[in-house]
C-alpha cells in the first residue's frame, strides 16, 4: 500500500501492526498534514465482532477530547477498505524507549516515571468521566509526542456505558500480561481495571520487567490472580517507598482495594513527585501558642518562633545534616477487630502513614522494607531504636464496631521508651481507601505539627513537652 492514495490519505510507511489491524503513517492531503491511519482487515474477511469494535473505537475516541489521549480526526471507508485517521505521534511507544533505554545499561528515572504516570492516569481519569474503559492499558498503547510527553492510544477495546457488554460469557480481550485479575476471569469491567493494568505500567516502568510472568499466557494469568510481584525495593532499592505503595495498591487483587478513580492516583502520584523533587507544596503548620503573657511579650515570642521556623524549614532548610533530623519507623498497626479479614486493610493504613510521613519536611522515615522484620513481634522499643537507629518508633492499633473506624496511634522515644505524641481518631467507615488515606493524612499532619514545635522549642532553648495529644 506504500504510496498509494486512500480517499485524500497517502499512505507513506506502515508503523505496525496489531490484533485490529495494520497503522499507516500517512499524508493528509486536504490539511496538509501527517497522520496514522489504522486500518480494519478488509471487510470480505473481518468478522461482524471485528466491524463493530473497530466502530467503538472511533466513536470511543471522538467522546474524548484532552492533551493526554490521542486526537481522532476520521472515519472513513473505501473500496471496502475501513480505517480512523488518528493523531501521528512521532515518538514512538514507552516500550521501545524503556527498551532503548535498557539496551544502553540504563534505566528511567524515578522522576520521569512518576510524571508519565500522571499524565497516564490524567488521561484515563478524563475517559472514564466520559464513560470510556480502555480494558488494554500497556507500554505499546502509550505514545510518546516529540517533546517527551505521553498519549493514551488505541482504545479498540473500550467498553462504553451505553453497552451492557462487548464479549461473550467466559472470553477476554487485551493483552495477557496487562489484564486485571477480572479481566483474566472474564467478568464486568470498570474503570479499576484500567488502574490494575496502570499499576503493571508503573511496575514495568521502574523496574525493567512485568510483574507478572509465565511462559505462556494461562501461566500469566494464574500469576496475575494468584501471585504477588517481587518486591520492588529488591529490584531498584532507589524507588521510594511512597511510590512502591501507589503501585502496590493499583495491583490489589480485590478491585474493592485499590484506588477508585483515576483522580485518586493523580493526587497521590503528584505527592510521590513533590517528594522525589526534593520539595513539598505543603510547610509544617506552626503551633497555636497558649501562652497568657501579655500581648507585647506574646507577639515578641510569636516574631521569634516564626523567624525560627522560616529560617529552620524555608531559608535554610538544609541547616541541619541528615544525621540531626529526627527519625522514624512506623511498625505494624495492630488489627484488634477479631477478624482476620481485615488484615489487609489495617496494613494499608500502616503503609499509608509510612507513604505520608515521608512528605514530612525535615523527618526521615525508615523504609518499609527495613521495618518489617520488626512488624508484628513482641520487642523493645529501646531494641527497635537500636537496630534501625531510629528516635521514633509509631505503633497502634486499629478497631471496627458496625461501621465505626477506631485508629490509635502513638510515637515514642526510643532513647527512653518514653512517650512523645499519642491520638485516637473515630469515623464512619464508608470507603476503606479512602479512610486509609484520612487517617494517614491526618497522623501526618499532626506530627508535622508536632516535630515543627519540638524543632522550634529546642532553637529557643524553651522546655519541651513528653506526650502532647
Amino acid at each position: 500500500m506504500i504510496g498509494q492514495t486512500i480517499s485524500h490519505y497517502k499512505i507513506l510507511e506502515k508503523l505496525g501492526e496489531g490484533g485490529m489491524g495494520v497503522v499507516y503513517k500517512a499524508l493528509d492531503t486536504k490539511l496538509d498534514r501527517t497522520v496514522a491511519l489504522k486500518f480494519l482487515p478488509a471487510a470480505e474477511g473481518a468478522s461482524q465482532d471485528e466491524i463493530r469494535r473497530f466502530r467503538q473505537e472511533a466513536s470511543a475516541l471522538s467522546s474524548l477530547n484532552h492533551s493526554g489521549i490521542a486526537t481522532i480526526y476520521d472515519i472513513d471507508e473505501t473500496n471496502g477498505q475501513r480505517f480512523i485517521a488518528l493523531e501521528y505521534l512521532a515518538g514512538g511507544t514507552l516500550k521501545a524507549k524503556l527498551k532503548d533505554v535498557q539496551a544502553t545499561g540504563g534505566e528511567l528515572s524515578l522522576r520521569q516515571i512518576v510524571d508519565y504516570g500522571i499524565q497516564v492516569a490524567e488521561g484515563l481519569a478524563h475517559a472514564h468521566k466520559r464513560g470510556v474503559v480502555h480494558r488494554d492499558v500497556k507500554l505499546d498503547n502509550l505514545l510518546l509526542t516529540d517533546d517527551g510527553k505521553v498519549k493514551i492510544n488505541d482504545f479498540g477495546l473500550a467498553k462504553l456505558r451505553v453497552e451492557s457488554r462487548i464479549t461473550l460469557t467466559g472470553s477476554t480481550v487485551g493483552t495477557a500480561a496487562y489484564m486485571s485479575p477480572e479481566q483474566v476471569r472474564g467478568e464486568e469491567i470498570d474503570a479499576r481495571s484500567d488502574i490494575f493494568s496502570f499499576g503493571i505500567v508503573l511496575y514495568e516502568l521502574t523496574s525493567g520487567r512485568l510483574p507478572f510472568r509465565g511462559e505462556h499466557a494461562a501461566a500469566v494469568s494464574y500469576s496475575i490472580v494468584n501471585e504477588n510481584p517481587v518486591d520492588l525495593g529488591s529490584l531498584r532499592p532507589s524507588v521510594p517507598p511512597s511510590l512502591t505503595t501507589v503501585i502496590l495498591k493499583c495491583l490489589a487483587k480485590d478491585k474493592s482495594k485499590r484506588y477508585q478513580t483515576c483522580d485518586d492516583v493523580v493526587d497521590v502520584l503528584r505527592k510521590v513527585q513533590q517528594q522525589i523533587s526534593g520539595h513539598s507544596s505543603a510547610q509544617p503548620a506552626l503551633p497555636v501558642s497558649s501562652s497568657k503573657a501579655p500581648w507585647i511579650i506574646g507577639a515578641a515570642i510569636g516574631v521569634l518562633v516564626v523567624g525560627a521556623f522560616l529560617y529552620a524549614y524555608v531559608i535554610n532548610p538544609a541547616s541541619e545534616s541528615n544525621a540531626g533530623l529526627p527519625t522514624i519507623a512506623v511498625l505494624s498497626l495492630e488489627n484488634m477487630t477479631g477478624d482476620s479479614k481485615h488484615d489487609s486493610f489495617v496494613a494499608g493504613i500502616t503503609d499509608e502513614i509510612t507513604n505520608e510521613l515521608v512528605n514530612v519536611v525535615g523527618l526521615r522515615v525508615i523504609s518499609s522494607s527495613e521495618v518489617r522484620q520488626f512488624r508484628g513481634k513482641e520487642i523493645g522499643i529501646r531494641e527497635v531504636g537500636e537496630k534501625l537507629k531510629v528516635s521514633y518508633l509509631l505503633s497502634g492499633s486499629v478497631r471496627i464496631e458496625g461501621n465505626r473506624l477506631s485508629v490509635n496511634c502513638r510515637v515514642d522515644q526510643t532513647q527512653d521508651a518514653f512517650g512523645f505524641w499519642a491520638q485516637s481518631y473515630k469515623q464512619e467507615l464508608k470507603n476503606e481507601s479512602d479512610a486509609q488515606s484520612d487517617i494517614a493524612q491526618k497522623v501526618a499532619k499532626a506530627l508535622k505539627t508536632k516535630f515543627a514545635q519540638k524543632n522550634i522549642e529546642q532553637k529557643l532553648g524553651l522546655p519541651t513537652n513528653s506526650l502532647v495529644k
